[in-house]
């Protein structure tokens, strides 16, 4: 403070912010000094009115919002690639593409699931394609068969040097939703009937006879008729004939291809049909 007047001493002094021994100073020259003694008075008035006031103003918010404005005058005047590089990364992006890895990986697992091979009985490869329950999807007359689109899906015992000879066929949608392949043959002078169905053997087949044959296990099932059961390339394919002889029967399941179970891409795919089916069969 001054000898004079007070000054800016005057706001310490309301604030509290003077030691004792100034205070008793300030407080005595406020005693002899009029115009600091007035001057002490409005700002103690003023401070007053300030605290009581029913407006009810909040210094801390106003010092919110005079730091927003100063935070808004600095960032005008920031450079527009140092802004960039301290602005927090925006991760939907990386959300959006983990969100979409999600429902591919959960598609994929649905199709792989869905395009699972039905396991098939003894009883059901005997019978499965033959019967009241199957109605026809397709005909196909010897000159069909010996046709190699024709029987695309399918196992195909007719190639060169096949000794077989086509009859006829019928392509059958079964009750369970799928389809089978019902062929007739000649083998030997012998009438033979072919199946053919989607899937694979159940593990009761292992307690029956067998045969080996090039890779190939053969199941004998002993009736009336004798029935050989095999399975290749996704396919379990059964032959039968009322009068022949199992030698005939073994031969005509050499003239089968041999081929490889189905792999992942090709039991996805089938899922995904099997899907869009159910999708389109539901609307």
């Amino acid at each position: 403070m001054t000898s004079r007047h007070l000054g800016r001493s005057i706001h310490d002094l309301l604030d509290g912010r003077l030691d004792a021994k100034a205070t008793a100073e300030a407080m005595t020259h406020l005693a002899e000094c009029g115009e600091c003694a007035t001057r002490y008075a409005e700002l103690n008035e003023a401070r007053e009115r300030l605290h009581s006031s029913s407006a009810g103003i909040d210094i801390s918010f106003a010092q919110q919002l005079l730091d927003r404005q100063r935070m808004a005058q600095i960032a005008a005047q920031e450079d527009p690639h140092r802004a960039r590089a301290v602005r927090p990364p925006d991760r939907r992006p990386a959300l959006l593409v983990l969100g979409a890895l999600v429902a591919i990986v959960g598609g994929v697992g649905a199709a792989y699931v869905a395009g699972a091979p039905q396991t098939l009985s003894v009883e059901a490869a005997s019978s499965g394609t033959a019967g009241d329950s199957a109605s026809t999807v397709a005909y196909l007359q010897s000159q069909d068969l010996q046709q190699e689109d024709d029987l695309s899906g399918w196992a195909d015992p007719f190639t060169s040097g096949s000794a077989l000879l086509p009859i006829d066929a019928s392509v059958v949608s079964l009750t369970d939703g799928t389809e089978g392949l019902i062929m007739t043959l000649v083998a030997h002078t012998d009438s033979v009937v072919v199946t053919e169905q989607h899937g694979r053997l159940a593990s009761g087949y292992s307690e029956l006879p067998t045969i080996a044959l090039d890779g190939v296990t053969l199941y004998v099932v002993y009736g009336t008729p004798t029935l050989l059961v095999w399975e290749t390339g996704g396919l379990v394919i059964t032959a039968s004939c009322a009068a022949c002889e199992v030698s005939t029967l073994v031969d005509v399941a050499q003239a089968f291809p041999v081929a490889e179970e189905p792999g992942l891409v090709d039991r996805i795919t089938a899922g995904l049909g099997e899907l869009a089916g159910a999708v389109i069969g539901s609307d």
